[in-house]
Formats: structure tokens, C-alpha cells, sequence
């Protein structure tokens, strides 16, 4: 077990994020649900998405996910 956690220690760093977003918007008719979102995903780190009720996060979770 420890040879697996030193092998993912000592992995080299990348500084390319898994998945980058610039600038995403959208909108169901007047209503704009997500304006200009930036967003990085970085490789090996653990990510939450967290909001008040309609803040969007499920908007940003489906635009991602298709």
C-alpha cells in the first residue's frame, strides 16, 4: 500500500487543470441563470461545488456534464 501513495506522491505536477471553463453564460429565456463562470478543475485535488438555492450549481453541473 505505501508503494501505490508514494508512487501518486511523487507523480510529476502538472500545472494544466483537468478541465478549464472561461466565460460560460447561460440563459433559459430572460433569465440568465449563469453569467461569466470561471472555473478550474485541478488534477488530484478534491472539488465541491456549493451555493444558496438557485445559484446555480446543478445549471453549471449539467452544462459540464452535456
Amino acid at each position: 500500500m505505501q508503494g501505490d501513495m508514494a508512487a501518486v506522491a511523487n507523480a510529476p505536477a502538472t500545472t494544466e487543470p483537468l478541465l478549464k471553463i472561461r466565460e460560460l453564460d447561460k440563459h433559459f429565456g430572460a433569465v440568465q441563470a449563469l453569467y461569466h463562470v470561471d472555473l478550474d478543475l485541478p488534477p488530484g485535488k478534491v472539488t465541491a461545488l456549493c451555493g444558496d438555492n438557485g445559484a446555480g450549481k446543478s445549471v453549471l453541473t449539467k452544462c459540464i456534464a452535456g
